[in-house]
């Protein structure tokens, strides 16, 4: 063999060997891991026996549960006015309830105070009375 094709065949071989080591490496800078999108829960509310109103909570997104009615408390003894927007909230309730032939409607869901020990912010939420 000459020395011409020696070179060749050697330049090729390292060549081969060098495309190899890059190829099965790992990437110097890899790409990073997707993580899964956080998904909201729907926005509706449940009300409860006593007026107060609770949402849903991530990340089952499960009613928050009901409080417990205490005999102190006159919870849903005075009639709302229709079309009024009242707020709701953990720690201060709506203390009426919807006259005849009206129910609660969520106009606006959010965060505001909770009156629960260990949690910051518990859902809240803006009613009013509207026509069934």
């Amino acid at each position: 063999m000459n020395k011409l094709t020696i070179l060749i065949v050697t330049v090729l071989i390292l060549a081969a060997g060098i495309g190899g080591y890059f190829i099965f490496q790992k990437p110097a800078f890899p790409q990073p891991v997707q993580q899964p999108t956080p998904k909201g829960c729907p926005e509706d509310a449940k009300v409860c026996p006593d007026g107060t109103v609770v949402g849903r909570v991530p990340p089952d997104c499960e009613f928050e549960p009901c409080p417990a009615i205490s005999p102190e408390q006159p919870i849903g003894k005075t009639i709302c006015e229709p079309e009024k927007e009242y707020k709701h909230i953990q720690v201060e309730p709506i203390r009426c309830t919807c006259p005849e032939g009206y129910e609660f409607k969520v106009v606006e869901m959010g965060w505001g105070p909770c009156g629960i020990p260990g949690k910051t912010d518990c859902p809240a939420s803006i009613m009013k009375c509207v026509k069934k």
